[in-house]
C-alpha cells in the first residue's frame, strides 16, 4: 500500500538504500522549513493534537 502512494507497483524494483535515505534527509529538511514559518511569522502553536510515525528501523 505504501508503495502505492508513492506510485510504484510491487512488480517494480524498489528504490535502493541510498536514494530512501537522501529522500528522507530531504523531507525532514522540508519539514524543520516547514516548522520555522509559525515563529519567525510571531506565531505560536498551542494544544497541538497529531502525531507524527516514524517507520525508520536502524
Amino acid at each position: 500500500m505504501i508503495f502505492y502512494n508513492f506510485g510504484l507497483s510491487l512488480s517494480e524494483e524498489i528504490p535502493d538504500e541510498t536514494t530512501l535515505c537522501r529522500f528522507r534527509n530531504r523531507l525532514d529538511d522540508l519539514l524543520a522549513l516547514i516548522n520555522e514559518q509559525p515563529p519567525s511569522h510571531g506565531m505560536m502553536i498551542k494544544n497541538a493534537t497529531g502525531a507524527v510515525i516514524d517507520i525508520h528501523h536502524e
